[in-house]
């Protein structure tokens, strides 16, 4: 077993502004048995400048690409390298509090039947300086049926810590601009295991104004894409499948709404995907 007992994964495009925060967040964790690998997704601003000290630490590695993937494909890439006994993404624009890390896997020595432990996620402003408000998990046992019905209990974005052992050849859908994450934790929620939570923050997001949520087109399609999945998987009733398509309905109805795009609104209404068939 490799002395790292976290895997981090931190893909990164065009974010050297936000770099060093988040890379210097991960080295002051508590928990020290960690390993840090950065995946450029074809940058082309300054990063090497800001990424380079940092490789001096052994902890820290790097893979490059000159050409732009996107993140789900970034995220592969570094889920082919992970040698931790559990893993976790972490944005380049985010950042872990110091007890992030330690909370967690305590929290996994405690209860062998955790596969999935998240925490508490502060929303900050885009210069962190202010917590806009608090996301806090409300959910423990197998996280599968929670996050089909789009309740927010067990789900905000790629925060979990995961116990490897539970990846496979389970990787991320490359091709999706969002939903990508939900529908990676559908997939190994799919083989079992059980989420559970510490009641402690794991993670300050940065609430940017341009940041991937701001895009709703990107949302909707990801959201049918999970619709499809569901129905075609099989393995759901027929009642989970409608409730989730009547739930992603209504939360792309609204938000169309309330970018006053009257007609994308009007569209999700009369031809939002059935699924179930």
């Amino acid at each position: 077993m490799n002395s790292a007992g976290v895997s981090i994964i931190m893909p990164f495009y065009n974010a050297a502004r936000y770099l060093n925060e988040a890379v210097e967040s991960v080295v002051r964790q508590e928990y020290s048995a960690w390993e840090l690998i950065l995946v450029n997704d074809g940058s082309t601003d300054h990063w090497r400048s800001v990424i380079d000290p940092w490789l001096s630490d052994g902890r820290v590695r790097l893979i490059s690409s000159n050409e732009r993937r996107g993140v789900a494909a970034a995220r592969n890439l570094a889920l082919e390298k992970v040698r931790g006994q559990y893993f976790c993404f972490l944005d380049a624009d985010d950042v872990m509090p110091a007890g992030s890390l330690a909370t967690r896997v305590k929290r996994f020595h405690e209860d062998p039947a955790l596969a999935f432990v998240d925490g508490i996620v502060m929303v900050a402003s885009e210069d962190l300086t202010t917590v806009e408000r608090f996301w806090r998990p409300d959910f423990e046992g197998n996280p599968l049926s929670d996050l089909i019905s789009l309740s927010g209990h067990s789900f905000f974005g790629c925060t979990w810590l995961v116990r490897a052992d539970m990846l496979g050849t389970t990787r991320m859908r490359e091709g999706l601009s969002h939903s990508e994450d939900l529908l990676f934790y559908i997939e190994l929620a799919r083989k079992g295991g059980k989420y559970g939570f510490v009641d402690v923050p794991i993670l300050t997001y940065r609430n940017r104004r341009g940041s991937a949520m701001k895009d709703l087109d990107g949302l909707s399609h990801g959201y049918q894409y999970i619709l499809e999945c569901l129905a075609r998987w099989g393995d759901f009733e027929p009642e989970q499948v409608s409730a989730y398509r009547k739930r992603s309905q209504r939360i792309m109805f609204l938000s169309y709404l309330r970018k006053l795009r009257f007609g994308r609104a009007l569209n999700v209404v009369v031809s939002w995907p059935q699924g179930a068939r």
